[in-house]
């Protein structure tokens, strides 16, 4: 990627999850720095084939630019101040056009892969329980079958 596009990627990936100087527990808010954003887009971009790199850098673009299209700004993603990025993300997550909708939603999970990779943040959201809190889990095997015999209407 070059310099502009991983600020665009910063800019936009922080956005989803806003750093806050002291997160309440339970809340997906890291802290300043605290998240690499960029790495995750570049792994995920690395681990990938051509057309799914070529999706990532679409809806990167697409959303970076989105000022210059939804807001009719003179700006990128970027350019604009932290609640503005978050508001427009919202925004565009909630789009009339799918195609909008499901790249944006791309580089949520992007951010999600991100945010899930330093250990204070996954303590933080109590993202991995202990056994004893967890819920039991029932073998595949002891799960009742679905029911063929009827049929759909």
């Amino acid at each position: 990627m070059r310099g502009f596009e991983e600020r665009w990627a910063v800019a936009t990936l922080g956005s989803f999850a806003p750093e806050r100087a002291e997160p309440a527990t339970g809340l997906l808010a890291p802290r300043p720095g605290e998240v690499d954003y960029l790495a995750a887009l570049e792994a995920m971009m690395a681990g990938s084939n051509r057309l799914a790199r070529f999706g990532l850098r679409l809806a990167l673009w697409l959303v970076a630019l989105s000022p210059l299209w939804a807001q009719r700004r003179l700006k990128t993603i970027a350019g604009l101040e932290g609640w503005q990025r978050t508001e427009l993300l919202h925004r565009l997550l909630e789009h009339p056009v799918y195609l909008v909708r499901e790249l944006c939603l791309l580089l949520k999970v992007v951010t999600c892969m991100a945010l899930l990779q330093p250990g204070p943040v996954r303590e933080r959201t109590d993202y991995d329980t202990s056994e004893e809190t967890a819920l039991p889990r029932v073998p595949v095997a002891e799960l009742p079958a679905a029911n063929t015999d009827q049929e759909v209407a």
